[in-house]
């Protein structure tokens, strides 16, 4: 069985990944596509944290307004890979 990681953003979104996830090249190769491409943000956070993770995180930071701010979602998203590439090689 996959090890998961566990963690909780500065802003309280706790969430669990598959460790084998953040060692895949067809990931990263997304990831990296991600500054020429935004919309493939959702595609990848999708990838990482799974629909159920997804739809969460969604919810977590949606405004007062009912939005999802762009600009937050991608600061917690960038928080999760962060928080858990710490120490791999």
């Amino acid at each position: 069985m996959a090890e998961m990681l566990k963690g909780k953003t500065a802003a309280g979104f706790e969430y669990q990944i598959d460790a084998d996830m953040l060692n895949d090249m067809e990931l990263l190769e997304n990831i990296a596509e991600v500054d020429t491409n935004p919309l493939k943000l959702p595609k990848v956070i999708g990838a990482v944290l799974g629909a159920k993770q997804k739809t969460a995180m969604y919810d977590h930071y949606r405004n007062e307004n009912g939005k999802v701010p762009v600009d937050v979602i991608s600061a917690a998203f960038v928080e999760i890979l962060s928080t858990n590439n710490q120490g791999k090689n």
